[in-house]
């Protein structure tokens, strides 16, 4: 076998050394909520009953009213996520009505 004849392998999408090719796709990733931060959220949320959430949000809240720099911070962080939750949630229904009418 000479050194130019070489079996077809399928195009992975890198080169011979391995590399990713200019252009190549990047892969779907990990899925969101896989990871050990979702399974700690989610044995919390089960741990904690309604009345205990409201609770705590409550005593935040006035730890803020009172001057507690950290407890502003924790509610203005709270507050952002849960709107990037709303955004990921509409996107994603967005999403799913124009695939539906493709």
């Amino acid at each position: 076998m000479d050194g130019f004849t070489k079996a077809a392998e399928p195009f992975n999408g890198r080169d011979s050394r391995g590399r990713f090719c200019p252009g190549t796709r990047p892969g779907p990733g990990r899925p969101r909520g896989s990871g050990r931060a979702a399974r700690l959220r989610e044995s919390m949320l089960a741990a904690i009953r309604v009345g205990d959430a409201r609770a705590v949000v409550k005593a935040l809240v006035a730890e803020a009213k009172q001057g507690r720099v950290a407890a502003a911070k924790l509610l203005v962080e709270v507050i952002k996520q849960h709107e990037l939750v709303e955004i990921e949630q509409r996107l994603a229904h967005l999403e799913e009505q124009i695939c539906r009418r493709d």
